[in-house]
């Protein structure tokens, strides 16, 4: 968290976002902070579930599984939810937020899979591979317009 508010101080931020998920909210927090700014959380950013409580999944088997729910919208393992479900809350929520907040500088707060997954839904050249080489905390600066990329780039994170 103090890493993000590191490399994003400075930059002006009317609004921050994040999925309801403690470990997102608490990565932006203290930049928000730093801007005397509250967090909107939203459940639907949440990241995608990828098994239930009572599914064992080895950890060998991980990155194979996150693969076979990019590449197949309706793969999911018992419990679990598909990309398909979570695309579907996700980008509506995400386009919501950008088009009541159309012209301002927005910061979220979210997860890989799902913000994989809203990226996508502006650039299809973006999954699995992409999502694979992003790291944690990642963070990216996107300018939307005509709900396409104008830019998009990656803020290198010093620690």
């Amino acid at each position: 968290a103090q890493a993000v508010l590191k490399a994003m101080q400075g930059i002006p931020i009317d609004y921050f976002f994040s999925s309801s998920s403690p470990r997102a909210i608490d990565t932006i927090k203290p930049l928000a902070n730093s801007y005397g700014k509250q967090i909107d959380t939203f459940d639907e950013l949440c990241e995608l579930r990828l098994r239930g409580k009572d599914y064992h999944l080895d950890g060998r088997h991980l990155n194979t599984e996150i693969k076979n729910v990019f590449e197949n919208p309706e793969y999911k393992l018992p419990g679990g939810e598909s990309r398909s479900e979570v695309e579907a809350l996700g980008i509506p929520r995400f386009r919501s937020i950008i088009e009541t907040h159309k012209g301002q500088t927005l910061a979220l707060g979210t997860h890989g899979i799902i913000m994989t997954l809203i990226m996508a839904s502006y650039d299809p050249t973006l999954g699995y591979d992409f999502w694979s080489t992003t790291s944690k905390p990642d963070i990216y600066r996107a300018e939307i317009k005509d709900e396409k990329f104008v830019a998009f780039e990656r803020i290198l994170i010093s620690s």
